[in-house]
């Protein structure tokens, strides 16, 4: 419905988030493969429009996707230039969770 909504009105701005939350539903149901398409989505969208919150958002979750399959490197190399971008209290909370992430990747 949110899909319809967005297509109708063709307000964007909360499109990234939206395939966040899809992703999140695949992965309750173990999908983790159509979870990572739609986060991989989700962080284009971000990208493309500028929105560097949910761009971290999206970077977060597809690292703990990563990090639960192994994809160390892949993680951080998604995840580090996004968090880097992102200026010292600019979404302080996510990127406090990015930060940690970083660390408990780097191990």
């Amino acid at each position: 419905m949110a899909g319809e909504t967005i297509e109708a009105t063709g307000e964007r701005f909360a499109l990234s988030n939206l395939h966040r939350l899809q992703a999140a539903i695949a992965m309750a149901g173990d999908d983790t493969e159509t979870a990572e398409k739609y986060l991989v989505t989700g962080l284009d969208v971000a990208r493309r429009q500028g929105g560097k919150l949910w761009e971290l958002r999206a970077a977060i979750d597809l690292a703990r996707l990563w990090q639960e399959q192994g994809r160390i490197d892949e993680a951080i190399a998604v995840l580090t230039p996004v968090h880097d971008s992102i200026a010292e209290g600019d979404c302080p909370e996510d990127r406090t969770t990015a930060q940690a992430l970083l660390t408990d990747l780097a191990g």
